[in-house]
């Protein structure tokens, strides 16, 4: 669709002012995982979590590579969707909603883009559309990000 040149004008830089937004929120307001007093108790549901974003990263490069066909992949998203879902419930029952900030808060947010990635990718397969497997990985990226710094350990200088 072409727009009017007046338009182009005007829709030319609007992309960039949301995008930093939206990197500035996730990078300033996202908590360390695993830091502070609850960060002990969700410890095991990261770890979990870690566990499917890397299950999740090897079954899409064996897709890639052809090591896997399609339905076997279909099977295997399904699957992590199973886990993903239990972290959910487990959560859920440590850390009951509404969540103040912190550890509990952004592994809440970390498995609604881990799960919304894995829904893309599985309608990706079943749609045949190449266009999933995009915002599938920008979700997966999202996830990662509101997993913070678990993997580093923390430190108190009390």
């Amino acid at each position: 669709m072409q727009y009017p040149s007046s338009t182009a004008r005007v829709r030319k830089g609007t992309a960039f002012l949301p995008a930093f937004a939206f990197t500035f929120l996730l990078t300033a307001t996202t908590p360390g995982i695993g830091s502070g007093e609850d960060g002990a108790s969700i410890r095991g549901l990261v770890h979990e979590f870690n566990s499917i974003c890397a299950d999740l990263q090897t079954a899409r490069c064996d897709l890639q590579m052809g090591t896997v066909d399609q339905t076997a992949f279909g099977d295997r998203i399904l699957e992590l969707f199973v886990r993903a879902d239990s972290i959910t419930t487990l959560l859920d029952r440590l850390a009951p909603a509404p969540r103040p900030i912190g550890p509990a808060f952004a592994l809440e947010w970390a498995l609604r883009h881990l799960r919304e990635s894995l829904r893309e990718n599985y309608e990706g397969i079943v749609e045949r559309n190449g266009y999933r497997f995009v915002t599938a990985d920008l979700a997966l990226k999202a996830a990662e990000a509101w997993r913070g710094n678990l993997v580093q350990p923390t430190f108190s200088l009390r």
